[in-house]
């Protein structure tokens, strides 16, 4: 019944058999469910994303539709003001692709995967997307090989699903 001197359980018995889960395993799960939604939701709606879509210079993703009827019904909230000028963010060119996951990048034939740590550029000036590793490696002079296109240093934008974005709250 307790109380009576017999046993003294410490905390170390207490916590062996507890299901409850680490701060670790909970920002796993958190990262692992914002890398999901990074290239299949839309950061201002939470809806699929659909062509068009916008990439921002800060790397976030857009439903272009959604981000004209934000601007036309003054509803932008206050992290995405920016967008109120849409010289701040750039159509992607999907290259006949209706969504970023069924996307394939010419260069390296490989797709934005959520689950993948795979880090993508979308170059701001031209629109073009492609995967990192393979831009890095056939495109040191920083030209777009499907355009021609010189581009600046700072027109590149990773996308990368493990970097703080502006995730929809």
């Amino acid at each position: 019944m307790g109380l009576d001197g017999g046993l003294i359980t410490t905390r170390q018995d207490m916590t062996t058999k507890s299901t409850k889960k680490t701060r670790q395993e909970i920002e796993k799960e958190k990262n692992e469910s914002n890398a999901d939604s990074y290239w299949k939701m839309c950061a201002l709606t939470g809806l699929l994303l659909q062509v068009p879509i916008l990439i921002s210079r800060s790397g976030s993703i857009f439903r272009k539709e959604d981000v004209l009827e934000a601007i036309v019904k003054k509803i932008l909230p206050k992290r995405f003001k920016y967008l109120k000028h849409l010289k701040n963010s750039k159509e992607v060119d999907l290259r006949g692709a209706n969504t970023l996951l069924e996307y394939v990048c010419p260069l390296s034939s490989k797709s934005p995967i959520p689950s993948s740590k795979e880090s993508f550029v979308f170059l701001f000036s031209c629109g073009h997307l492609f995967c990192k590793d393979a831009f890095d490696l056939m495109c040191s002079d920083h030209v777009c090989p499907i355009c021609g296109n010189k581009t600046d240093t700072s027109d590149i934008i990773e996308l990368n699903c493990f970097q703080n974005h502006e995730w929809k709250k």
